[in-house]
């Protein structure tokens, strides 16, 4: 009996022993016959020769009274039984409080995913390290694992739930399950084998919250399988935090299935541009893949916003110490350019379909009133050869100074549309109007005054599509001769100098087509950019066309330079199942690497004179 139940009882007036006595006492009195302990039948006649004194030696009235207060004291045990109750009920409805506190408090609370699922929804499993909640974690989410179990993941319940001999039970035999039949700890890597998808690491001390005790058999472990998403060992670096999982609860039996915090997606997130002039700083612009935006490096004091690109080195120098370059391989391989003489004009190049040199000619040639070429008499006298040449070099690799580049790419094996083929090429275009007027000068040789005037266009097409054109212009007008009767002079000429260019893979011998498509295991990147840098000049001869007599050449307004970008960037957890040429190009990040080669280039101090001439993509995790 509680001691506040006692208390009752005795202010009460309510003795037990009393109590069975009296009813004894009366069922003996009223011939009822009883077998009880001999102390208590003594204890009853004593109670009896008592009251039977008391009332004149009358056993009748003997009995009524102690029927009478037999009935007495069961009320006050029914009032006293009542007070118990009630006291009862507030102790368990402050202990019901008690437990709906520990219920409602510590619920809140933010613990890392195992791995990189950032969508999980109702409830989750919980991990806890060492056993107990020192540390926690969600169960890895991958294909599902999350959700909730009640066999692999129990629960935990505070002690003042349970039993007094319950909770003395768990807490005793604590130390020893935690140590001897482990679940999960906490290690970092010290050796990863990527071919084998396993490591080596050091475990995180663990300790029991009995007594403090050691519950780590050991302090390092060798040949750890690597369990995480669908990337395995790919996702982990050396120095990374990791969470152990001992299968069967067996400490022979470790392996990894996640990170203790900031889970790392499964191949690379990020892809990085760099460019530079060669002996001047590099200017960069780094992508998010995974959230398809300009990346957000604040983690590491780097670029937050947009507007924060291009950056320098030094902006994202701890993210590169915090971060991993990931290896890639070309979304392409590549087939030489049919190649295309001007004996045929017709490049075999099927990938690019049946590319054929063009050269259209629109000839005018005329007389007019000059039956003799008699200067003095026919003074207006002359004849007319007009050319006009549109020329398209689409294919041909020759000695030309006119030339194109064109080369098959056939999707990788290793991606969706596998075999399927796509085009690179450079296209010049040359517009060559050509006009010769030839006067009479009697019995001398005709000597044409001219005027010519070639436009170009050059133009590079990618599977992302064309890059913007660049065009110049190329103009003569004067004569051509030591003779001066008659002709036009000073010869002037104006032209396009080309002071500076840059273009990723200039040629199909140089493969570096194989650098501006790349993916990972989760990020494909197709980039082809052009740069250009150039300005008009003219120069005279006053007096004929030989080059010796050619004044200084003078430059007219300032120079130009054009950039341009082509980028794609993709994410996938299953990046081998897309095609390439099913990628679309990004504006924004297209323009922000434009910008990054303009401030790159502009580093060189020589104003828009000069290109970047390196480029370069990487994909980091």
């Amino acid at each position: 009996m509680a001691e506040f139940e006692k208390d009752i009882t005795a202010g009460a007036g309510i003795e037990a022993e009393v109590e069975v006595t009296v009813e004894v006492s009366v069922d003996a009195a009223a011939g009822i016959k009883a077998e009880v302990e001999g102390e208590l039948v003594l204890a009853g006649q004593v109670l009896w020769e008592k009251t039977l004194a008391e009332n004149a030696g009358d056993p009748i009235k003997t009995a009524a009274v102690l029927t009478a207060r037999k009935s007495l004291l069961k009320l006050r045990k029914v009032s006293a039984q009542k007070k118990i109750l009630q006291i009862q009920k507030l102790f368990l409805q402050d202990r019901v409080g008690e437990i709906k506190n520990l219920d409602e408090a510590g619920h809140i609370a933010q613990i890392w995913c195992a791995d990189y699922t950032d969508d999980l929804t109702g409830d989750v499993g919980i991990i806890e390290v060492p056993g107990e909640q020192t540390a926690r974690n969600i169960q890895p989410g991958y294909d599902g694992n999350a959700v909730y179990n009640a066999e692999r993941d129990g629960q935990i319940l505070p002690a003042i739930v349970s039993t007094p001999a319950a909770a003395f039970w768990n807490l005793a035999m604590m130390p020893g399950w935690q140590k001897w039949q482990p679940t999960y700890r906490y290690g970092t890597i010290t050796v990863i084998d990527y071919e084998a998808d396993t490591c080596s690491l050091n475990l995180e001390a663990a300790t029991s919250s009995q007594q403090s005790i050691n519950v780590n058999q050991g302090t390092a472990l060798s040949g750890v399988p690597i369990q995480y998403m669908q990337c395995n060992a790919a996702a982990f670096a050396v120095d990374d935090v990791v969470l152990i999982k001992f299968t069967g609860q067996d400490f022979a039996a470790p392996e990894v299935i996640g990170f203790k915090d900031h889970p790392k997606p499964c191949g690379a997130r990020w892809v990085m541009f760099k460019v530079y002039a060669t002996g001047y700083d590099a200017h960069y612009v780094v992508w998010d893949a995974l959230m398809d935006q300009f990346a957000d490096l604040s983690a590491w004091s780097g670029p937050t916003l947009s507007g924060d690109y291009p950056c320098s080195e030094a902006d994202l120098a701890a993210w590169v110490a915090a971060t991993t370059e990931v290896d890639d391989a070309p979304c392409y391989t590549w087939t030489a350019a049919g190649e295309s003489v001007r004996s045929n004009d017709v490049s075999a190049n099927t990938g690019c379909g049946v590319l054929t040199n063009s050269n259209i000619e629109d000839i005018t040639f005329g007389w007019i009133d000059c039956p003799d070429w008699d200067e003095e008499v026919d003074g207006d006298a002359s004849w007319d050869f007009i050319g006009l040449f549109d020329r398209f070099y689409p294919a041909y690799r020759g000695a030309s100074g006119v030339q194109g580049d064109s080369y098959n790419l056939s999707v990788a094996d290793a991606l969706g549309g596998a075999g399927e083929t796509a085009c690179s090429r450079l296209e010049l275009t040359q517009d060559l109007d050509y006009e010769e007027f030839v006067p009479c000068p009697g019995a001398e040789p005709w000597l044409p005054t001219r005027v010519r005037t070639d436009d170009f266009q050059y133009r590079r097409y990618c599977p992302l599509g064309w890059l913007d054109t660049y065009t110049w212009l190329n103009e003569e007008d004067g004569g051509c001769s030591i003779y001066s009767g008659g002709l036009k002079f000073p010869y002037v000429q104006t032209q396009w100098e080309t002071l500076d260019s840059y273009h990723v893979g200039k040629s199909p011998e140089n493969q570096n087509v194989k650098k501006m498509a790349r993916f990972s295991g989760t990020i494909m990147c197709q980039f082809y950019v052009f740069q250009a840098s150039g300005q008009y000049r003219e120069r005279e001869n006053p007096v004929n066309c030989q080059e010796a007599q050619f004044g200084a050449w003078s430059y007219l307004g300032s120079p130009a330079r054009l950039t341009d970008a082509k980028i794609a960037v993709d994410y996938s957890g299953d990046i081998t199942a897309m095609n390439p040429k099913d990628q679309v190009g990004i504006s924004v990040l297209e323009s922000k690497v434009e910008a990054a080669m303009n401030s790159a280039a502009d580093e060189v101090g020589l104003g828009d004179k000069r290109c970047i001439d390196n480029f370069k993509m990487t994909m980091r995790i």
